[in-house]
């Protein structure tokens, strides 16, 4: 009879383990609802890992600032009230010093092979004094930061003086070196500073055209790699590590090199976005001659110098991504 019963529990028991509820992933993504960036890179990443969990996880993306925003994202990984969060690399400078190296001046043209790069530099184990204790999911580059004006800038001459709104401070040392003015806030705030007059410009990427609609207070665009803003995505490694098994693989699948693709492609077609808002406006986008550049690169050298000699293992790191943005050049890029 006591075997009956023992029987009969299990097979009570068996089914209810089956049916656990999934670990919920909250996902802190501090961008807008329709930024391509949520639609072609975050969505699809949590989606995939749900799926792929076999019922251990159900990743929930948070879009906007209520769990999260771009300057705290990192305390509410550390609290716990986030367990995956996006930021702006240039955001914690002090933090993920090495990784900054995409954001220096003319080193990279583009989302695709800054992403690649960064996360081949972290693959090979150059980043890791920085990121240890993280799990890292992708890692990617908003390129070519550029100066969106009220009047043309053809030539270094032109933003002498001018006050640039800007939100890195590779960004700000660049324009200094230009014999630009920057000043430092929110790209929020970019919009109204421009429009009452506290700065003239803003020093952004394409990405940033159409939620902060500054095609409305600017007419003029130079497009250029004066610097990127790079992005990450996170997980504590110690909130990895709690995870079932079926629960890592299936993080693992979708992270790493393919969740930097997806980020790649976002900002690229984000960019195209952004450029395309400025041609329907009718308004004016150009790029520096090869002349032109090669001053403006040579000036910008010091912002370069600077960081090598300020970064931990600087020379290392600058030469490793040099070398990966060569070899993914000589690669053929994907469509």
């Amino acid at each position: 009879m006591k075997r009956i019963i023992f029987a009969a529990a299990l097979a009570v028991v068996a089914p209810l383990a089956a049916h656990a509820d999934p670990t919920v992933l909250r996902f802190g993504n501090a961008g807008v609802p329709v930024a391509l960036s949520t639609s072609m890179a975050q969505m699809p990443f949590a989606e995939a890992v749900t799926k792929d969990s076999d019922g251990t996880l159900d990743v929930k993306v948070f879009v906007g600032p209520t769990l999260a925003d771009n300057n705290n994202v990192i305390d509410r990984l550390k609290d716990g009230v986030i367990e995956i969060g996006t930021g702006l690399v240039g955001l914690y400078p002090a933090l993920f010093p090495r990784t900054t190296v995409a954001m220096l001046p003319f080193e990279s043209t583009n989302s695709y092979e800054a992403g690649v790069a960064l996360m081949r530099l972290y693959q090979s184990g150059i980043l890791d004094p920085e990121l240890h204790d993280y799990k890292v999911l992708e890692l990617g580059l908003y390129a070519n930061m550029s100066v969106h004006t009220k009047k043309p800038v053809t030539t270094m001459d032109d933003i002498r003086g001018v006050k640039v709104a800007v939100m890195s401070k590779t960004m700000a040392q660049v324009i200094e070196q230009f014999g630009g003015a920057p000043i430092s806030m929110q790209p929020s705030d970019f919009y109204s500073s421009i429009q009452h007059g506290v700065v003239s410009a803003a020093g952004i990427g394409w990405p940033g055209m159409p939620p902060f609609k500054l095609q409305e207070v600017v007419q003029y665009h130079l497009q250029a790699s004066l610097t990127g803003e790079g992005n990450f995505t996170l997980m504590r490694k110690a909130t990895y590590d709690k995870l079932p098994d079926k629960a890592r693989a299936a993080i693992d699948k979708s992270a790493g090199m393919p969740f930097t693709l997806l980020w790649a492609k976002a900002i690229q077609a984000m960019d195209e976005q952004g450029i395309g808002l400025i041609k329907a406006a009718k308004q004016t986008i150009t790029t520096l001659s090869p002349e032109e550049e090669a001053r403006w690169k040579a000036r910008a050298k010091p912002v370069v110098d600077a960081w090598v000699k300020s970064t931990p293992d600087g020379a290392k790191v600058l030469a490793a991504y040099r070398t990966e943005i060569a070899k993914i050049r000589a690669e053929k890029t994907p469509g």
